[in-house]
């Protein structure tokens, strides 16, 4: 999630909660140091691919061609060429550090 959305969230709940925006001064520093208290990361999400049985991948060809097949082909769009990418999983994560404590004296 970027840091943009998080401030953001973090005005809305302040906002639900009815903290006065004036006693809660939410900045980038402020963020960058709450995230350090708490032990949270930014990951890169990488691997490779998994392998594919080829029968599996003929079968789902098949099947896409057949559900298309209904539509003109001006209205078949792919979706890799068009830059539009459906539920695309993000290739960030942020995640909280294992054994990671808060505090003082814990």
């Amino acid at each position: 999630m970027a840091d943009d959305i998080l401030l953001l969230k973090a005005r809305e709940l302040a906002e639900k909660i009815n903290i006065d925006a004036k006693q809660l001064r939410l900045s980038n520093g402020w963020l960058q140091k709450s995230k350090k208290r708490n032990g949270i990361r930014s990951h890169t999400l990488c691997g490779e691919g998994g392998s594919v049985e080829d029968d599996a991948v003929r079968d789902a060809r098949l099947q896409l061609q057949e559900e298309v097949a209904c539509f003109d082909p001006e209205n078949v769009l792919n979706f890799d060429e068009t830059a539009l990418f459906y539920r695309l999983a993000p290739n960030r994560t942020k995640s909280i550090v294992n054994g990671h404590r808060s505090g003082s004296g814990d």
